[in-house]
This record gives structure tokens, sequence and C-alpha cells, in this order.
């Protein structure tokens, strides 16, 4: 897999038949003109600004919703001095759920290679669990199920931000 695709001819889908010979699933969305990673690998978005010849790696992480801003703002400054790959921040919503944002930017200003894309993805996805697993899980800062969750047909919490994301069908399910 050692080529390149040329400046001019690097597509949302071109990335997602890349990613597939690269042993991910993903499906495209066009509404939000992005690749997104399906799977096992749920929280990862690859969106394509032409105009910058640029490809922005975007991920997240539901967090404790209790957690007080001090408390994000010294998670996102030792996760940003602890990895070098992604670049941290956080997003509350108006009803308290919070995220914390994971990102990269993938330059390429003379053709995609596409040996070195797929490498920065998986160097990209480590980053991720490794955040997961040393710095959120099992700490306080790791995402509590609200009792008065919304459930699924599965069981599934089903978290709606507001009205005007929920009537465009941007509601997540969280497992």
């Amino acid at each position: 897999m050692n080529y390149v695709i040329e400046k001019s001819e690097v597509t949302l889908t071109k990335i997602a038949e890349l990613l597939e010979r690269g042993g991910f699933e993903c499906r495209i969305d066009e509404e939000e003109k992005q690749v997104v990673f399906d799977g096992s690998i749920k929280n990862l978005r690859v969106q394509l600004h032409e105009s910058y010849n640029s490809i922005r790696l975007k991920g997240h992480y539901w967090l404790n919703s209790k957690l007080v801003d001090s408390e994000i703002y010294e998670l996102t400054a030792n996760l940003s001095e602890q990895y070098y790959l992604p670049k941290f921040t956080h997003y509350r919503w108006s009803d308290g759920d919070l995220v914390l944002i994971t990102g990269h930017i993938v330059h390429y200003t003379f053709g995609l290679h596409a040996a070195n894309f797929l490498f920065t993805i998986r160097r990209f996805l480590d980053a991720q669990q490794g955040v997961y697993v040393n710095s959120i899980r099992g700490t306080h800062y790791d995402y509590v199920e609200p009792e008065d969750a919304d459930r699924d047909d599965e069981g599934n919490t089903r978290l709606s931000k507001t009205s005007d994301e929920s009537s465009s069908g941007s509601n997540q399910t969280i497992q």
C-alpha cells in the first residue's frame, strides 16, 4: 500500500476506500461530509477540508457530567502534555452532558501518502485507547449514566442534546 493519492484526487470516497483496504470498517456520512468508523471503533470521524489540503481526525469520550470546569481543564492540560498525537478540548451541552474531544490534523500539501495516513490513524487510535484506559476508565472522570436515562428497545441509554439536534437525527446511543 505504498502509493500517493494526488492532492487533487483526495475525496471522501478515496479516503473511505483507503481505510477499508487498511482493515477499518467505515461509511461516508454525506450530510456531515465525513467518514465515520463503524465496528469496534465507534468514536472516530475523518473530515476532509479540501480548501486547506487537510484531513481532520476527531474522536470523543463522554465524561462524568458532575465534573467542574477546573477538573476538565486539568485533565485536558495533562493529556495534551502526556500525548503527542491528539490534541484535547472539551464541550459541555446546556443540559450538562460533557464530552472530551480529541483531534489531529493531517496535511496533504503534496498528496496523501497511503501508508503514512494509515499509520497516523492507527497511532491516533492507540493514543485514544491509552487516554481512556490510563486516564478516564474507573476514575472520577468516567461517564456516569443518569438514573433517569431514556433507554431504547435493547436497553441502551439514549442521550439527546437539544430538540434541534434530536430532529436532525443526531441522537447518540451509548452502549
